[in-house]
């Protein structure tokens, strides 16, 4: 059986990848990929981070109601206690 069509098909693919490695393809692959490993390091902190500040929020957001309650209530005995 006669293969040598195969190998020189084969051939000429390898030779494509070895002639799409163009230096200056392969620095902008590796600075892109640089540039994803940072991006997703600081989507990490990010998400570290974001919990806390939930927490922050709902403390804020009852300290908030409670001082509105509060408020309402030293409003609503003003106004019972005022002379008619």
């Amino acid at each position: 059986m006669n293969v040598a069509f195969l190998l020189k098909r084969v051939n000429d693919l390898l030779g494509l990848i070895t002639q799409s490695r163009d230096v200056s393809q392969c620095q902008k692959y590796k600075e892109l990929k640089l540039e994803r490993a940072r991006a997703g390091e600081k989507m990490k902190a990010l998400e570290v981070m974001l919990p806390n500040a939930k927490d922050m929020l709902q403390k804020m957001d009852v300290e908030m109601e409670e001082s509105s309650v509060k408020k309402n209530g030293l409003t609503l005995q003003q106004l019972a206690t005022a002379p008619w």
